[in-house]
């Protein structure tokens, strides 16, 4: 069933994280949050196996038709002892395996709300001059083999760039959590030390052990020009992480060669690689430029004067 708002017994957090797919939501995970002695988030453990993992997906993907609340609620708060932040990427919207549709965005935050109240909200959002490309390499690293032009209009098809109009998805966590509650930093500013302290006093929360952090470490890094165009070439060639058994080609390149590969691209001064097409400028304006002006108005900041679409 789906239920209303539980309002007794609730796990008190210090806030929820909504990861955003590519705008450092590892670095966040792996790098600041366990470096901040006030903090405690779930033990994750790989492959997402993890029962309190497990709940969070019912949470961010089960449709309303087929979600118990107050289940979801018991089973999620009985693995929560000592837990008091949440980070995760389906917070966004997922909905299904395929990333960028932000499906599901308004039932996550009503359910969050439900189960844990009005905490506070952290919302990082990315360029998406920057995102797409991003999110594109990070494709052809799980396996996929197409260009980037093909690969835009095919999530055009499939809505699946939707996710990167931030305004819906910020006023709805403004609407269910309160405008006091929610704020939104920018990728571009978040491996930063001036960043993420003001994101712990925004969030009330003492900022004991982030001279800890490495501001510098990144996770998760897209592949250089070299890794990707090796990549494309041996997803089209072997099996792949798309496939339900990826191939030993593809492990042994994702493990090791790719990175020998990025390495080399450094050494050379070999620059990233220069993703578009005719017609991609204003592709990119037609989906974001509008949006992106209703998101500064939103949260006080002028995205265009950030350099935003």
């Amino acid at each position: 069933m789906t239920g209303t708002s539980l309002e007794t017994d609730r796990q008190q957090l210090a806030f929820v994280h909504i990861g955003h797919h590519k705008c450092g939501s590892s670095y966040f995970q792996i790098e600041v949050i366990p470096k901040i002695h006030a903090l405690h988030q779930p033990e994750w453990l790989p492959g997402g196996t993890s029962s309190i993992h497990r709940q969070l997906m019912y949470l961010i993907r089960c449709d309303d038709l087929y979600f118990d609340l107050e289940q979801c609620r018991e089973d999620l708060l009985s693995r929560m002892d000592g837990v008091n932040c949440l980070s995760h990427e389906g917070f966004c919207g997922h909905g299904t395996l395929e990333v960028g549709a932000g499906a599901h965005v308004a039932q996550v935050a009503r359910r969050l709300r439900a189960i844990f109240g009005p905490t506070r909200v952290l919302i990082v959002i990315r360029n998406q001059k920057t995102m797409l490309p991003s999110f594109y390499k990070d494709d052809i690293k799980f396996g996929y083999a197409c260009g980037y032009d093909t690969w835009i209009q095919r999530r055009l098809l499939y809505c699946q760039l939707n996710g990167f109009r931030y305004f819906p998805m910020i006023d709805t966590y403004i609407q269910e959590f309160g405008k006091q509650n929610v704020k939104v930093h920018l990728f571009e500013e978040l491996f930063r030390r001036e960043t993420i302290a003001r994101i712990l006093e925004e969030m009330e929360i003492d900022a004991a052990g982030i001279d800890d952090i490495d501001f510098g470490r990144r996770q998760n890094v897209a592949y250089s020009k070299l890794s990707l165009r090796a990549a494309l070439f041996l997803n089209q060639h072997f099996g792949s992480k798309v496939n339900a058994r990826p191939g030993r080609v593809y492990r042994m390149f994702r493990r090791s060669g790719s990175r020998r590969l990025d390495v080399l691209s450094q050494r050379l001064g070999i620059g990233p690689p220069r993703l578009s097409f005719p017609g991609y400028d204003e592709i990119l304006h037609d989906l974001y430029h509008e949006d992106n002006a209703r998101v500064s108005e939103a949260i006080g900041r002028d995205l265009h004067a950030a350099g935003y679409v």
